[in-house]
């Protein structure tokens, strides 16, 4: 009888443990780090940290710093405007700071205009103008 109860409780004892274990290399550890210019070392804010694969991530803030939650196998991918994208495999790293290179091509892509003048000759792609001088009058 005692022996029955002594298999039991090692018996118990084994399933914690085999579920603690294999518990362990599923859970979530807290990454930080810090994305800049490789070639100014200054932080880049807005980069986007996301697990690839999946829908969650965050940006970095004003100085390049970011916070996430991740898996030891998940892989970051690093990406930002005008910057090639890298990834990074987790793995037993709690800290991954990271310089993101210049991509010369794709800064040219990336044309923001608000307001001004341009010639025609020098623009392509679609051009609307806007009449300012139309006002509403309304029927009686």
């Amino acid at each position: 009888m005692k022996q029955n109860l002594l298999f039991r409780k090692i018996g118990i004892f084994l399933f914690v443990l085999c579920l603690l274990i294999s518990n362990l290399g599923y859970s979530q550890k807290k990454i930080t780090g810090k994305v800049s210019d490789k070639d100014t070392n200054e932080g880049l804010p807005g980069t986007t940290v996301q697990i690839k694969g999946q829908s969650k991530g965050t940006s970095t803030d004003v100085n390049g710093n970011y916070s996430l939650e991740a898996k030891s196998e998940d892989v970051l991918v690093f990406s930002s405007i005008g910057y090639n994208s890298k990834e990074i495999t987790v793995g037993n790293q709690t800290v991954i700071n990271l310089a993101l290179e210049a991509d010369s091509r794709a800064l040219s892509e990336v044309i923001v205009t608000g307001y001004g003048q341009q010639s025609k000759r020098d623009i392509t792609g679609a051009v609307a103008t806007v009449n300012m001088s139309w006002q509403y009058q309304p029927q009686i």
